[in-house]
């Protein structure tokens, strides 16, 4: 009772109240049975939505596929409530032929409910008022085997939703838990149905293994599974191929796979707008009903980890690594660069006199630093580092996989790695392999990531950041460690970014991580922080808004409900 939220028992004990049922559900009572901490708990009731908005009045109901009630707490608490329901399948009267459930708004009472849910270490239920656990499904003895298994028949629960593929995976990697034999086999045989799934529950689910913690594993069993050739079948195109022949590598790896994709044009490329961002944000809800995430724990006694005011260097203390002061070096990954350049000089020079900022005046300098970062980076793509040694496709598959180990070394320690860092090691090792072959890697990715931005609404922020980090970890090498170019770049707003990568890169090969002190030396005296952000600590990133014309708010151009009167 100790770690169950006081706001979640406030919940359940209204919902009884007023006559309904109302239990604890999901996760947090696996993560209760296993002496794990709940990242947060969410509520089961026999109330409709309508009806649970009716009885709260700090609650607003979200979700297209999946219908919920969100009762709002001060402080950002959030407690999910769903309605019972039921398999929307087991109300027909014949079986469709395509079992994929495109809405989950068919109501049901609590068993109905547990039998309808993905995992069966998923599927219970706990009252805390009377203490008691309610299990519908035999979850506790898979907890007792540590198994991971479906709740059915796994060819049809995962035909009914793939995603449930993925989130295996992931329940499976971060409790330490085997799947069991038949649950497998419905995985590999149904890893090919993820493209039917939506992007956004995709796009998140992915992120989450990323950022897990426990990546080296999951991707392991996503390679293992079929998963990545489903996924991101021009990813894996390039981390299976041999690249024997350079000219058949650049037919069949930069050319066919994106025949139809390259009569574009600027009009017509997606981008993930602010609406694509609302829709990643709206169906992840959905899809995380029923998820919990893991707690970090952080050890401010290990030697490689270095607490300056809330943030942390990944670095070994012995290796004569400066601490930041702390001082003068608060800046947002938004904060003005020390470029060249006499537009942003004289804009700079204007916002000193002024005491209020103008917005416009901010938005100049963003967009010239902007630019001239672009124009920057094409002139360091002039330069051809030595590229790293030549890969099989079973060392980049090794490679990638101690990639993804030392991402979870980093994350063990506290650190928080940020979205387009965790993306762009995953996406190393294929870009190594192209480098070796001469073959143009920045054009692949120019292509891979529109295909993603298209097909999993990747976010343009995301695929931009990592088209400048993989062109600039070249410049990391010894090497380029002198002059005026290595200042400049420790003055760019990604190298804390560029400086994680790299870390994660030399680790995974158990490198002397001795260099990264150094570069912290030249940023320190170009006034630079290059301490990386603890989990939870990092600045949230703001997507500026587009406003519209006054006249061409509507959709058409025209404005929605017409002309006004003026008054006289």
């Amino acid at each position: 009772m100790d770690k169950i939220d006081n706001h979640a028992i406030w919940v359940i004990k209204r919902l009884h109240a007023k006559g309904y049922k109302a239990y604890l559900a999901g996760g947090c009572v696996r993560d209760l049975l296993l002496a794990r901490t709940p990242k947060d708990f969410d509520v089961a009731t026999s109330a409709t939505p309508q009806e649970v908005k009716s009885i709260f009045r700090n609650c607003r109901l979200v979700g297209r596929r999946f219908l919920l009630a969100h009762v709002f707490f001060p402080g950002g608490k959030v407690i999910e409530t769903a309605t019972f329901r039921a398999n929307p399948l087991d109300e027909m009267d014949e079986e469709p032929e395509d079992l994929l459930l495109k809405r989950d708004n068919v109501f049901g009472d609590e068993e109905k409910d547990a039998y309808r849910r993905d995992l069966t270490i998923n599927g219970l239920f706990y009252d805390p008022v009377i203490g008691k656990v309610i299990d519908h499904v035999d979850a506790r003895a898979d907890l007792d085997a540590k198994l991971v298994r479906t709740i059915g028949d796994p060819f049809v629960r995962f035909q009914e939703d793939p995603v449930r593929i993925v989130r295996a995976i992931k329940f499976a990697t971060r409790l330490g838990f085997e799947i069991e034999e038949n649950t497998m086999m419905a995985m590999r045989a149904h890893a090919a149905d993820l493209e039917k799934c939506a992007p956004a529950r995709l796009l998140e689910e992915f992120f989450r293994l990323l950022q897990s913690g426990y990546a080296a594993q999951a991707f392991q069993l996503c390679a293992d599974l079929g998963v990545l050739e489903a996924l991101m079948p021009e990813y894996a195109n390039v981390m299976n191929h041999q690249l024997d022949d350079a000219v058949i590598a650049r037919e069949e790896l930069l050319i066919a796979p994106f025949a139809n994709d390259d009569s574009r044009n600027s009009d017509e490329e997606e981008e993930a707008s602010e609406e694509d961002v609302e829709a990643v944000v709206s169906e992840a809800a959905e899809a995380a009903e029923r998820d919990d995430g893991d707690d970090e724990d952080f050890d401010a006694d290990d030697p490689t980890i270095e607490i300056e005011e809330g943030m942390m260097v990944v670095s070994l203390a012995e290796e004569g690594v400066i601490e930041s002061s702390g001082e003068g070096d608060e800046e947002d990954d938004d904060e003005e660069d020390d470029v060249d350049g006499e537009q942003v000089e004289a804009v700079a020079e204007a916002v000193e006199d002024d005491s209020e900022t103008d917005p416009e005046t901010e938005a100049a300098v963003a967009q010239s630093e902007e630019n001239q970062e672009d124009a920057k980076t094409s002139e360091d793509d002039e330069v051809r580092p030595t590229p790293p040694p030549f890969r099989s496709p079973q060392e980049r598959k090794e490679r990638l996989i101690r990639l993804m180990t030392a991402i979870d070394q980093v994350k063990e320690r506290g650190a928080d790695v940020p979205s387009e860092v965790a993306l762009a090691a995953f996406i190393l090792p294929a870009w190594e392999a192209l480098a070796t072959q001469d073959l143009n890697a920045v054009q692949w990715w120019d292509k891979i990531s529109y295909v993603w931005g298209r097909r999993l609404r990747m976010t343009r922020r995301d695929r931009e950041r990592v088209s400048i980090l993989l062109p600039a970890l070249t410049r990391m090498q010894p090497q380029f460690r002198f002059g005026k170019d290595a200042r400049q770049l420790t003055r760019r707003s990604w190298f804390r970014d560029l400086l994680l990568l790299q870390i994660v890169s030399m680790q995974a090969e158990d490198q002397d991580l001795s260099d990264i002190g150094a570069w912290k030396v030249i940023a320190e005296e170009q006034g630079r922080d290059f301490t990386q952000y603890r989990e939870g600590e990092r600045p949230r990133f703001r997507r500026s808004r587009r406003r519209r014309p006054p006249g061409n708010r509507g959709r058409g151009g025209r404005r929605q409900g017409g002309n006004r009167r003026r008054r006289a």
